[in-house]
């Protein structure tokens, strides 16, 4: 597994936040990791004086040396780390060069007191108020009728340190026999020689000291389930109730700890003999130190047993360290619920998390002879250590690679782990205690599901030994049935390797035999053939012809160099939209292009800036058993047209003519300025609406117009007020493969074209000369007056009636009259009351770049003709004077009578049929007659009332006609 970017501060902070709660009190000062601190990992034969010369040379200055790995930790100025990281990584004498990151504790406290542990013994009980499914446990009790563990074993507790003095734990904390002579443990001597004066239970690598007191709570709860003291009719009992731990202390009272301390704490375990160390912590920046540290505990035969981490997390796709290092000695622990669920928060993997362990609910140690529930990886991981140190107490002569198959071997299988783990189960050390005899194995690389190119080389490693022990045990692997030669390096690993040299499937299977039996494992995986591409060079067509085979092509790129790619004649699968995937890696694995779905319509990846010079992999993934093909063109898209543009000033054509190609203008504004731009002459795309986008960006980045669709049809951005004054950027977006041409033209829009207008006055005219101009008119008005507005004169844009709209506004600011569409033909805003005494605005805004005038008249409506009417009475004449006045009669009748009602001399407008409307009332308001046209040509209505009272009846001329209508009530 490859180095992966190390992990920002602010990420670190905001996974701290959502991990940890309050830490005890504590009277020591919290641990500030330096950010200014660096390793520098060194290649063989350099000597130490050198090492120290080379960074002192860059300004660093040594601060440790790491010398079973080969690494210094050194300091250098704040703002001057990543000049001295990329200056000693040019450095031949330099394997690498790195920030010192950070790492933090990986648990879910809660507050529960209610002390059963359901993880070693589990019989379907509840607790901390939660039931649970029998036998979801490890089996504990089973192997305690074996072993209960050995004082010979000694574990690593790599963490926040260990209250040794709990009544629980003490009896079970390692001694150091190099520091335990008469007044040996405080003389300020090191006695052992080891380079660490007084270390006689453990050490503190945050303080430097040897007194690793917890002062957080989570590495003695960890101790806990590891090896609290059993059956002494207190507290809880571990997995061990009798080991050796070792209290190494890396993390501070606030969560988290520094790589470099993390290393050193890996290293004094591997030198005061610690045969597996427990690691519930972590975080997502790579440390090539660390790893380092842990492949030496590898060599010194010492098991890294590491939490998975805690963020519901695809740790394939988003690794978590350290539990992601891919070495042979690391075990990844994900946590299980009391039903034997995989627990919601736990990270997991098929490749990157092994095997699943108690984490929820469990209750354990905590300071000052106290215990607390805790929820979290970090209180699974300790169960797989627990384990691996159980079943050391009965096989002595068991390697860390043997301990590794026999716990992966003997997993309980688990749904909800199958196709998240690499094992699919969960942890069962009676299983594993109980083993007799027969050989494990564990097929550890390459990863199920595996895939590799054509001329590939794949690492293969296996894991064996019989009951943890590697002796007696015979591996043989085969390749598609050809055997490979292996390489045993003595301890249960077995390495060796092989070359695809064709496309296809390919089955590895492993087999591991001793006198009591044999074990066998496969892997299946497939190797695809690489496909040359050139940016700028010839499409490629691809083939896929078996379900579940991808293409992958490949193509040399350089740092900053800019590519698109267009799919096209896809025949795969068939839907036109989702029937394959395309992605593209960088040369490091990592991804320049998450999977993208595309279909037989084809796709387009927009452009990608190349971050590094190497060979970059595009991958063509059919969904479920789709096959078929697609065509391929990689651009090797120039840089984006550069163009300048003035406010007023001449039409600016620009031509993008590679896809993913865009274009890019420059205008100096000024604050306070107004503008608006029209593109016309488009000729990008095949779409009249939507090839391409244009957005405004302002002199600091930021947007002022977001990204709009235009197209063939052409475009414009209505007016903008330009808020400070600077370098603006107009940006042309060609849409998907879309490439052409486009012209721009940038206008200086003058103030809104203003006049003034009168209620029951004279006509006004306003003209808009310039795109983007509005025409504003006010005029002012008393609370409750009565007026309508009618445009005439109308030579806006070319549609008869959506050309412009007009609105009013109220003093306020408000809204009196909604934006309401009119064209040449003229328009009409009907009745309006207005609502308070002040100044109101008409504003006419011309839709998109349409120019031209229109006439304004504003009418002070009078109240509405009136009149009285009786059935079989005198008819009565309405007279409608004023555009949006209306007319309103009146009669009494009872219920169930019969009416006519005839309208007659009609003069209202010029339609036989539709110059107004007609509606009647009830007594209470509701309708009787919905509004009906009538016109020139009169309305004769037959009625049945259906209810005593006065009716009403509302005449309403339509648009801005004007004149009158007789009205007469009889009885049929």
């Amino acid at each position: 597994m490859g180095p992966l970017p190390v992990w920002p501060a602010a990420a670190l902070a905001a996974m701290l936040a959502a991990l940890l709660v309050a830490a005890p009190a504590s009277s020591r000062q919290p641990h500030h990791p330096a950010r200014a601190e660096i390793l520098v990992g060194f290649e063989p034969g350099i000597s130490a004086a050198a090492q120290r010369e080379l960074v002192a040379g860059l300004g660093a200055a040594t601060k440790e040396r790491f010398r079973p790995i080969r690494v210094l930790l050194a300091s250098v100025p704040a703002n001057g780390r990543d000049r001295v990281i990329a200056a000693l990584e040019r450095d031949p004498r330099v394997r690498y060069a790195e920030p010192n990151v950070h790492f933090h504790i990986d648990e879910f406290p809660n507050d529960s007191s209610f002390a059963q542990l359901w993880g070693l013994d589990n019989s379907g009980q509840a607790v901390n108020g939660v039931a649970g499914r029998s036998d979801a446990d490890i089996d504990a009790t089973e192997a305690w009728t074996i072993t209960t563990g050995s004082p010979d074993v000694t574990v690593g507790v790599i963490d926040t340190g260990v209250d040794y003095s709990h009544p629980d734990l003490a009896a079970n904390i390692w001694i150091n026999p190099g520091e335990d002579c008469a007044g040996c443990r405080n003389d300020r001597i090191d006695n052992d020689g080891n380079g660490f004066v007084d270390d006689w239970h453990g050490w503190d690598f945050i303080n430097n000291d040897n007194d690793p007191y917890d002062d957080n709570g989570h590495g003695t709860h960890v101790a806990g389930t590891i090896g609290a003291v059993g059956d002494n009719e207190q507290g809880v009992a571990g997995v061990n109730w009798n080991v050796k731990l070792i209290p190494l202390k890396f993390i501070g009272a606030n969560g988290s700890g520094d790589a470099s301390d993390a290393v050193r704490a890996v290293l004094y375990a591997n030198a005061m003999g610690a045969e597996v160390t427990n690691n519930s912590w972590g975080g997502d920046g790579y440390s090539q130190a660390l790893a380092d540290a842990i492949a030496e505990a590898d060599a010194q035969g010492s098991l890294f047993v590491a939490a998975a981490g805690n963020s519901f997390t695809n740790t394939d796709a988003s690794p978590n360290y350290p539990s992601g290092y891919d070495l042979p000695n690391v075990i990844a622990v994900a946590a299980t619920d009391q039903n034997d669920a995989r627990a919601w928060f736990s990270n997991y993997g098929r490749r990157s998390v092994d095997l699943g362990a108690p984490g929820t609910n469990i209750l354990s140690t905590q300071p000052a002879a106290s215990y607390q529930f805790l929820d979290g990886t970090s209180m699974a991981a300790p169960h797989v250590t627990g384990a691996a140190a159980l079943v050391r107490a009965v096989s002595p002569t068991a390697s860390d690679i043997g301990l590794k198959a026999l716990l992966f071997r003997t997993v309980d299988a688990n749904t909800s782990l199958a196709g998240k783990t690499t094992t699919g189960g969960r942890l069962n050390v009676g299983r594993a205690v109980e083993c007799a005899g027969a050989p494990q194995l564990w097929l550890d690389a390459p990863a199920p599901a595996f895939s590799l190119d054509v001329g590939q080389t794949l690492p293969v490693r296996i894991l064996a030994a019989r009951c943890g022990d590697p002796a007696g045990v015979t591996v043989d692997v085969t390749v598609n049935g050809s055997s490979i030669a292996l390489a045993a390096r003595g301890d249960g690993l077995y390495v060796g390797s092989f070359t695809a040299t064709e496309p296809g499937g390919i089955t590895i299977q492993a087999t591991a035999t001793a006198d009591a039996g044999t074990d066998v494992q496969t892997a299946v995986g497939s190797a695809t053939q690489v496909y040359p591409i050139v940016p700028g060079g010839d499409p490629v067509t691809v083939t896929t012809t078996a379900p579940e085979e991808n293409a992958r092509l490949a193509f040399d790129g350089a740092a900053g160099q800019r590519i698109s790619l267009k799919l096209t004649n896809v025949t795969i699968g068939t839907s036109g939209f989702a029937s394959a995937k395309v992605s593209i890696l960088n040369p490091d694995g990592g991804s320049l292009l998450a999977p993208t779905y595309f279909g037989t319509s084809g796709g387009f990846v927009d452009t990608k800036t190349l971050a590094v010079e190497g060979r970059y992999t595009i991958i063509i993934d059919p969904q479920s058993s789709a096959t078929g093909s697609v065509t391929l063109t990689l651009y090797d898209v120039p840089p984006d047209v550069s163009a300048s543009i003035s406010a007023g000033g001449p039409n600016v054509t620009v031509a993008a003519e590679v896809p993913g190609q865009n274009a890019r203008l420059t205008f100096t504004g000024a604050a306070g300025q107004r503008i608006s731009l029209k593109l016309t002459n488009v000729t990008i795309g095949t779409s009249g609406f939507s090839s391409a986008k244009v957005s405004i960006l302002k002199p600091d980045g930021s947007t002022l117009v977001a990204p709009t669709y235009f197209g063939t049809g052409g475009g414009f951005v209505d007016l903008k007020t330009l808020p400070v004054a600077g370098t603006y950027l107009l940006l042309i977006d060609p849409q998907s493969n879309a490439v052409g041409e486009a012209t721009l033209t940038l206008y200086d829009v003058p103030p809104d074209a203003a006049g003034s207008i009168v209620p029951g006055g004279s006509a006004a005219t306003v003209g808009m000369t310039v795109p983007g101009q509005n025409g504003r008119l006010t005029f002012s008005g008393t609370a409750g007056q009565r007026i309508s507005l009618r445009l005439t004169n109308v030579s806006i844009g070319p549609s008869g009636s959506a050309s412009a709209k007009v609105s009013i506004s109220t003093p306020s600011g408000g809204t009196l009259v909604a934006p309401t569409y009119f064209g040449t033909n003229g328009g009409f805003v009907d009745l309006t009351a207005l609502p308070a005494t002040g100044t109101y605005t008409i504003l006419i805004d011309p839709q998109s770049n349409s120019t031209g005038g229109a006439t304004a008249t504003l009418y002070d409506v009078p109240p509405d003709a009136s009149a009285a009417l009786a059935v079989g009475g005198s008819s009565a004449t309405l007279s409608m004077g004023v555009p949006g006045q209306n007319g309103s009669a009146t009669f009494t009748a009872a219920a169930g009578q019969g009416v006519t009602l005839r309208l007659t001399n009609v003069t209202i407008g010029t339609s036989g049929f539709s110059s107004a409307k007609v509606s009647i009332l009830k007594p209470d308001g509701a309708t009787l007659l919905s509004p009906t046209y009538f016109g020139t040509s009169g309305k004769t209505l037959a009625l049945q009332l259906p209810a005593n009272g006065t009716y009403r009846i509302v005449l309403d001329p339509q648009s801005f006609s004007t004149g009158n209508a007789t009205l007469a009530l009889t009885s049929p």
